[in-house]
This record gives C-alpha cells, structure tokens and sequence, in this order.
C-alpha cells in the first residue's frame, strides 16, 4: 500500500482560524478566516513580526481546530490499510511549536505513533517514492514530490493548475478510488 503524507497547517488543522481569532481577540478587530489572502495574512493590517510573535505563543497549534472532515477522512485512509505520516514543517522560532503538534496529533487519532507517523521538515521533496502521495495547501511543497500531489485548496494556492480539492471527503474518495484502481493494474 502507498504512503500518504499529510501537511498539517491548514490541511488538517485549521490554522488560519486559530491565527485570525487571535489577532481579532488581541486587536479587537472582526476579521473572518475565509477573508485571509495569503499565507502570512497580510489583510489583517498587522506586521510579519506580530504575526510571528502570535505563532510563537503557547498553545496556538495545540488548541486549534481541525479541518472539516479532516480527522474522518483520515481515519477513513487509515481504515483502508494506507500509511498516514504527517508531513508538517514546524515553527522553528516558537518553544512549542513540534510538541503541540504532536500532541495534538495524540488526542485526535488513537493509532497515532510519533515514531512512525510523523515527519518534522520543511523539505517534503526529501521524502516519497513514486506510489505515494502527499496532500498540503502549499505550492513548493507539491511541486518538489516524487509521487502524486494533491493541492488542499486555499487562496494563496489558487495558481496551482494540478489536482486540487477543497474538501477531506471528496478527496478521501479520490484516493481510495485510485488505490483500488492499482490493484487490478
């Protein structure tokens, strides 16, 4: 069986949330999620530095939300016999960043082992064979893997012209489709 690897920020875990909800609660401001243009939330009239510092806070990762349909669709690959390994790259100037991850990632899937399913890095091409794939929101991520990318849809991925969903259960029956298509081949 393939090997999916998984983003998490914005893939499986709703970040963007989690940072807008901060900076409305810090600024009193009324940002919407579904409002946020890019990656490093420019719309929200706030510097990179207090974006950062935000992201540097214990807990932002730990006590954001999931995705809709996220933990489902992935337990529903997990149920089908397929590798899961999050793929994530961490926030390297926050203390919490990598253990919140993982802890997060503890409390929402009990198959989850850290020493087999998780991968700290910021250069996914690294890791993958031709039979996998890799799902994440980010467009150097997918362009560098070996196997098949699959693009999380978001607004600062919209030039990506590969394939490309907008919801874990559509996605979900997209891969075992083709799993099940690679068994008769």
């Amino acid at each position: 069986m393939s090997v999916i690897y998984i983003d998490m920020d914005n893939v499986v875990v709703d970040l963007n949330r989690a940072v807008v909800e901060r900076v409305n609660q810090i600024m009193g401001t009324n940002h919407k999620p579904e409002d946020t243009k890019d990656w490093w939330w420019s719309n929200l009239g706030v510097s990179q530095e207090f974006l950062n510092d935000i992201l540097c806070e214990p807990y932002i990762f730990e006590e954001a939300k999931p995705m809709v349909g996220a933990i489902q669709g992935i337990n529903r690959l997990k149920d089908y016999g397929l590798d899961i390994v999050f793929l994530t790259t961490p926030h390297y100037d926050s203390d919490y960043s990598m253990e919140e991850k993982k802890r997060w990632l503890e409390w929402k899937f009990d198959w989850f082992d850290p020493y087999k399913n998780l991968i700290f890095s910021g250069r996914k091409g690294l890791v993958g064979t031709r039979d996998d794939y890799i799902i994440d929101d980010s467009i150097n991520n997918l362009k560098g893997f070996k196997g098949l990318s699959i693009c999380y849809d978001a607004p600062w991925n919209k030039e990506y012209d590969g394939i490309r969903f907008d919801n874990w259960r559509d996605m979900v029956d997209y891969i075992i489709y083709l799993e099940v298509l690679s068994i008769f081949n």
